[in-house]
């Protein structure tokens, strides 16, 4: 709005000039008769000169006032697009977050190479079939009564939580790729995160299905919990 206001002087000069050059049209024959033409057209040309002068100035004025709107615009275009850079990954009392995981990667991948790309849709794959064995298998034990069975929840977690660790090492290395340099090393390591990832998968489903298969045949007794807890143990060992 201040800008604006920049195109006030203009604006009343020419106001003034058309005002004074409508007067003097209508006083013509007095002026003519009183004055001469010769006054006449000096006032008519006074009150021209007048009006070009305060159209100038508006036109400058216009000019100055879009320009400095479009430099604010692209200022605040600029603070939104840093305010948009994702923020350091970081663990939080150890513990990432996966809202915070998934706004990342799409954030970077958005501006990764073509090539690159596609991992992008497999990492959420990725993703979405973890949060699927989660709600299965607490599905499965609400649904059985098999509170003492809680630990393999505990397990899915930490699970998911090195798949967390995984895509911030994607998150890192996809921030730190130089385009000037070859693209196949990065294509490499995005690669074997996902190979990891698929084995950590490859657990949660194990375990899952240790799990359906101990409910079916055991009942919810701690009879043979412990062959459960021996299988956790050894998933556990085996997590990478």
């Amino acid at each position: 709005m201040k800008n604006w206001k920049k195109l006030l002087p203009g604006l009343g000069i020419a106001a003034a000039a058309l005002v004074a050059r409508l007067l003097v049209g209508g006083a013509e024959n007095d002026i003519l008769i009183n004055s001469g033409a010769k006054t006449y057209r000096a006032l008519l040309w006074a009150a021209r000169i007048g009006l070009l002068a305060g159209l100038g100035l508006l036109a400058i004025g216009v000019v100055s006032a879009v320009l400095k709107q479009r430099q604010v615009q692209a200022a605040a275009a600029a603070q939104q697009k840093v305010s948009r850079k994702p923020a350091p990954l970081s663990a939080a009392d150890g513990r990432f977050n996966e809202p915070e995981i998934r706004s990342h990667l799409l954030s970077l991948f958005s501006s990764s190479p073509a090539r690159a790309v596609p991992y992008l849709e497999a990492f959420q794959a990725q993703l979405d079939r973890m949060n699927g064995y989660q709600a299965r298998l607490t599905q499965l034990l609400d649904q059985n009564g098999a509170q003492d069975l809680r630990e393999a929840e505990s397990f899915l977690d930490r699970v998911e939580q090195n798949m967390f660790g995984t895509m911030r090492r994607v998150y890192n290395l996809l921030m730190m790729y130089d385009e000037a340099q070859p693209i196949q090393p990065l294509l490499d390591q995005l690669a074997e995160a996902q190979a990891h990832n698929d084995r950590a998968l490859d657990q949660a489903s194990r375990l899952c299905a240790a799990m359906t298969e101990y409910v079916n045949s055991q009942g919810a007794s701690s009879d043979a919990y412990g062959s459960v807890e021996q299988f956790i143990q050894i998933l556990q060992e085996e997590l990478v």
